[in-house]
């Protein structure tokens, strides 16, 4: 995606009342000059800007690095390592970024991805108790590089055995892609994802991105994830589900679940007799 590109859906998600964006990759800030135009555009439209970044520009320059941001109009910035990233990312950069960025008055969210085998991380939390730099620790996601990983060191889950599930937490937060597909979720598995995903709502390369999300509003399975957990959505067409081959197996998190579930977008319609 083009700069020019990315300022237009910045326009775009302002026309629609969006007032808070991220931005993430790969890592952004090897970008950081389109990133700052982006940014200074998003301020003016009155939106926030948050950041995600592996702090590999945490070093002697990072105070004056960071002020420039926040100049063009970032006002958050979420760090994220584990014993891979640190591979190519010393903890020492990374503890400096986060904070530098604290004392310069960023809002600042610290993430400590993990496996099973726990010895590598113990190392890194501690660099981070020691540096007092407050963080949260989530399992590493089998994707991307993750799924690079020893399938015995990444957990997952079977269905649970309650039948009562509330709406999806993370829904809807609305993400844009490089090639301009536009998808209702962005916690969602893009390394699982079908072309005829359910969660796809459009592409900006075709229309407005305020006019897909004006559109999406009235989208079945916008409307269903809204209300309804995965899980429900699934108990509901259940039968024509597994008639197609679709059986939940074990699964490392929800948003795997629901990708793939999403990915029967069809056969799901079909059921719900709105369409032939």
């Amino acid at each position: 995606m083009n700069l020019e590109d990315a300022i237009r859906i910045v326009e775009d998600a302002a026309s629609y009342g969006i007032r808070k964006i991220s931005i993430t990759g790969g890592e952004p800030l090897l970008f950081a000059d389109e990133i700052k135009k982006i940014s200074e555009k998003a301020a003016n439209l009155g939106i926030a800007v948050t950041v995600l970044t592996n702090g590999f520009w945490g070093d002697r320059n990072a105070r004056s690095f960071l002020l420039d941001l926040k100049k063009h109009g970032v006002v958050r910035l979420v760090l994220s390592t584990d014993e891979y990233h640190a591979e190519f990312v010393p903890v020492e950069r990374f503890i400096t970024a986060a904070k530098v960025a604290n004392n310069l008055g960023f809002r600042v969210g610290v993430v400590l991805s993990f496996t099973q085998d726990m010895k590598k991380l113990a190392k890194i939390e501690n660099s981070l108790i020691k540096a007092r730099v407050k963080y949260m620790k989530r399992p590493v996601l089998a994707r991307g590089r993750g799924a690079n990983i020893k399938k015995e060191l990444i957990k997952k889950r079977g269905m649970p055995v309650s039948k009562r599930f509330g709406p999806c937490s993370g829904f809807p937060f609305p993400m844009v892609m490089v090639d301009g597909r536009v998808l209702v979720c962005c916690f969602v598995n893009k390394d699982l994802i079908s072309e005829n995903n359910g969660i796809i709502i459009g592409n900006t390369k075709d229309k407005s991105l305020d006019k897909i999300l004006k559109e999406a509003e009235s989208n079945y399975f916008v409307k269903q994830l809204g209300k309804k957990h995965p899980f429900t959505v699934y108990q509901e067409h259940r039968g024509a589900l597994n008639k197609a081959g679709f059986k939940p197996e074990k699964y490392q998190s929800i948003c795997d679940f629901c990708t793939l579930l999403l990915n029967k977008k069809d056969v799901i319609l079909k059921d719900a007799k709105l369409t032939k």
